[in-house]
């Protein structure tokens, strides 16, 4: 039987073992794209504190206003708690800015760098650029070799059992002190024992968004609703209105955070909010408000637990699939699995090679 499930993981990882790598590796730079975006401008995304207390959001908007072109509209703020970072401030058109909000001054503009859209489009479709008519071969390609990468993940783990049980220290280590190939070859052996479960929830969570006849059985399985999901979602941009009351942003503001003292962050646009307060599990958890933007009465609250069944799991994917469910620590875990299954993908193709010469 072992043979059988040899010759799998071999016949699999030959053809597919070069995408793999391509995601896997794509994959634990975008793990951290947050983190290296602040470190390279941390002068958009963190302040100094000199004051106590934040200015009103009005008052910061008033300042804005005087710093950016008269054609844009500011239709939103996003706060966070931490007293060290700055505001973003949502506009009607082009990137979105940052304020220091103890001053009011721009400290700069939201923009996403060509490095990361390249890793992300990359990770995605393989630099494919296809309109809705077009086949997307890449969107199809890597999911086909995702698909691949949870049998050669199963087939690995079946292999990897050992006949004795004395065996087992063997493929749990890393002999370091043995030559280079027994060092490749024990890290393929042990450390893709490690990854593997790290590896099959990014797989599997990932397969959501490449195939529908995946995506439909996957979600009604965790019990969503099939109805819901045959709906298509299309986004339909707001109407700004030609005047907007940012002094009624400050009641809405200043009720959610009383609501929710140990908010990570409020979101207000227009006449909408929403909060998010969890740290772990599903940390894109979050409460929604409706306001009546003339007197900032809210009208409507939506908590996360009256969602959909859908929705939540859509939530709770994205969590799972970018490590986010367990903060900085399941992130470094993934980072560290992804890393390995990058070195498994081209370690295979050289123990492959080695035994043919």
């Amino acid at each position: 039987m072992k043979k059988l499930f040899t010759r799998l993981h071999l016949w699999l990882s030959l053809p597919f073992g070069i995408v793999i790598a391509i995601i896997c590796l794509t994959g634990s730079i975008l793990l951290f794209e947050k983190e290296i975006l602040e470190a390279s401008h941390s002068e958009r995304y963190f302040v100094e504190q000199t004051e106590d207390t934040p200015l009103p959001v009005s008052a910061l908007i008033k300042q804005a206003q005087l710093q950016i072109p008269d054609s844009v509209t500011i239709t939103g703020v996003k706060i966070a708690n931490e007293k060290d970072r700055s505001y973003q401030l949502y506009v009607s058109k082009g990137n979105n800015f940052f304020i220091n909000p103890y001053i009011g001054d721009i400290t700069g503009q939201e923009e996403r760098s060509e490095f990361f859209r390249t890793v992300v489009r990359l990770h995605r479709f393989l630099l494919h650029n296809y309109d809705k008519d077009e086949t997307p071969w890449g969107k199809w390609i890597v999911g086909s070799s995702t698909i691949a990468f949870v049998f050669v993940l199963l087939t690995g783990l079946v292999i990897w059992v050992p006949k004795k049980w004395k065996m087992l220290k063997k493929r749990l280590s890393v002999k370091c002190n043995a030559g280079q190939f027994r060092f490749w070859y024990d890290l393929h052996i042990a450390g893709g024992f490690y990854a593997t479960l790290f590896l099959l929830l990014m797989a599997l969570t990932g397969l959501t968004w490449s195939f529908t006849w995946y995506r439909t059985p996957f979600y009604t399985f965790f019990g969503a609703d099939k109805n819901e999901m045959a709906q298509k979602w299309k986004y339909t941009k707001p109407e700004i209105p030609d005047t907007i009351d940012y002094m009624q942003w400050n009641k809405v503001i200043e009720n959610i955070q009383q609501r929710y003292p140990d908010y990570n962050d409020i979101t207000l646009k227009l006449n909408e909010a929403t909060v998010t307060y969890a740290d772990y599990g599903n940390i894109y958890e979050k409460d929604q408000f409706n306001f009546n933007p003339q007197n900032g009465e809210i009208t409507k609250t939506t908590l996360y637990e009256d969602r959909t069944r859908y929705s939540q799991l859509r939530n709770w994917v994205y969590c799972i699939h970018t490590g986010g469910w367990g903060g900085m620590t399941s992130r470094i875990l993934y980072f560290l699995a992804t890393l390995i299954g990058t070195i498994c993908a081209f370690t295979g193709y050289y123990f492959w090679w080695k035994k043919k010469k």
